[in-house]
């Protein structure tokens, strides 16, 4: 490690990543990390950033997505990524390391960069519920942080309620290449929440090439999806491959046409229920992942409903192949619960290593506590815990507070033999990105 001839040790904080182990991202409005020009370097009230989505760029650079709130009393938000170096610096070269998208945003529900191959990054952010013009905007960035003003209009597409288009809610960049980008939402019905997919043309167009209208809408496919709210996806080759999130069943579309694959898991539909758990709604999935063989990885939670003494969350992975059946080498069929204490335990990501490892990461409330802690760990390849990693295969990252939906973000980086975490330190109140070794 550095500074010291010790070996690192997975489960410990990597001291090479940052300053001592971790980035903070909490400042004033004078950092010049958040400003990229006088707007917010005037301001004399403090800046607090709330984070958001966690990003693997090219060569390993990072792009951490978060909120601007600016000033104490009603205050001011924008959204606003920054370009960090794999090992944690601010990158000069990207403006002042940040860019900062000057449209006003209420809950900033799904801010999120990705960083697209030979081209420019998009960055998503959502506009001002409290104004007609609510909705999200999709903005391109060139390599030096500038707009693109090649994409869409003037460097953004915007999707705003109106006569054409419905309410989006949690749009997610899927995936983006020199011809299409593939976009998850879900959309504002009479029935709730109906999950959907888009995909648009490089510059940001609609592609009418895709279900004639470039939107795949998905509510009869998945009726439970009008209270589980966003919807995953990942791109596996020529399928997309969907589950919404809180739900526990997946289904699988062409890439062209948008058509089901009735040929993924049964007859179309890969029930990701933990077996024999009691009613199907105690089966949550948070996070979903693919490993370079094109199998899927599921991270989430499992209600242990039977009884009537006390009843807590387990945290769960699940493994299936790429045609969406449990791969039967890992846990039970395919499904692994966890857990430490007699404590609620949710995960919301995971990723396959080398060696074949399961790292995850997630939260726990504390023993009799309603507070929440960031979790990070690794499973061996059979999914128990790894010993090896911070003695009990599981390691606290930090208390992360008390509201419900709060997740941390994570992020493998396999070059570095790093497992990431993005969260807002409740204790400490800073927004920060700590390093572990794996």
């Amino acid at each position: 490690m550095k500074g010291s001839d010790r070996a690192a040790i997975p489960g410990e904080t990597d001291m090479s990543f940052g300053a001592n182990g971790k980035v903070v991202l909490t400042g004033t409005s004078s950092a010049s990390l958040y400003s990229n020009g006088t707007e917010f370097a005037v301001s004399p009230e403090p800046v607090y950033i709330a984070p958001h989505q966690l990003a693997l760029g090219l060569d390993g650079r990072l792009l951490p997505a978060f909120t601007l709130n600016l000033g104490a009393i009603s205050p001011i938000q924008r959204a606003a990524m920054a370009r960090l170096t794999a090992d944690g610096h601010p990158d000069p070269s990207f403006q002042a390391g940040a860019f900062v998208w000057h449209g006003e945003v209420a809950k900033a529900f799904g801010v999120q960069a990705f960083e697209r191959v030979g081209n420019s990054t998009l960055f998503c952010a959502e506009i001002n519920s409290r104004t007609p013009e609510a909705g999200f905007a999709i903005v391109a960035i060139n390599d030096d942080g500038a707009l693109d003003t090649r994409f869409g209009h003037n460097g953004a597409v915007l999707f705003i309620k109106g006569d054409a288009l419905p309410f989006f809610i949690g749009l997610d960049i899927v995936s983006a290449d020199d011809s299409h980008i593939l976009l998850a939402a879900s959309i504002s019905s009479d029935f709730g929440l109906e999950p959907v997919l888009i995909r648009l043309t490089s510059d940001g167009a609609f592609d009418t090439s895709f279900n004639d209208s470039g939107i795949l809408r998905l509510g009869a496919d998945f009726p439970e999806a009008a209270l589980a709210g966003r919807l995953m996806a990942v791109r596996q080759e020529e399928f997309i491959v969907v589950c919404p999130r809180a739900g526990n069943r997946a289904r699988r579309y062409s890439f062209d046409s948008g058509e089901p694959d009735l040929s993924f898991g049964d007859n179309g539909v890969a029930n990701l229920a933990y077996p024999d758990g009691g009613p199907i709604d105690s089966t949550r999935l948070i996070a979903m992942n693919m490993d370079s063989k094109g199998h899927l990885w599921f991270a989430g939670e499992w209600t242990d409903k039977s009884g009537d003494v006390f009843t807590y969350q387990h945290g769960l992975l699940v493994s299936t192949d790429k045609d969406g059946r449990p791969m039967p080498l890992f846990g039970t069929n395919g499904f692994q619960t966890l857990k430490k204490d007699q404590a609620n335990f949710s995960l919301s990501y995971a990723a396959l290593d080398d060696a074949g490892r399961v790292l995850f990461g997630g939260r726990r409330m504390s023993v009799n506590v309603d507070r929440w802690w960031g979790v990070v760990g690794r499973t061996l390849p059979s999914g128990e815990l790894d010993v090896d990693f911070g003695k009990i295969g599981i390691v606290d990252v930090a208390q992360i507070g008390s509201v419900i939906d709060a997740f941390p973000e994570f992020a493998y980086q396999p070059a570095k033999g790093r497992l990431l975490s993005y969260y807002m330190d409740a204790l400490e109140n800073e927004t920060t990105i700590r390093a572990f070794v794996t």
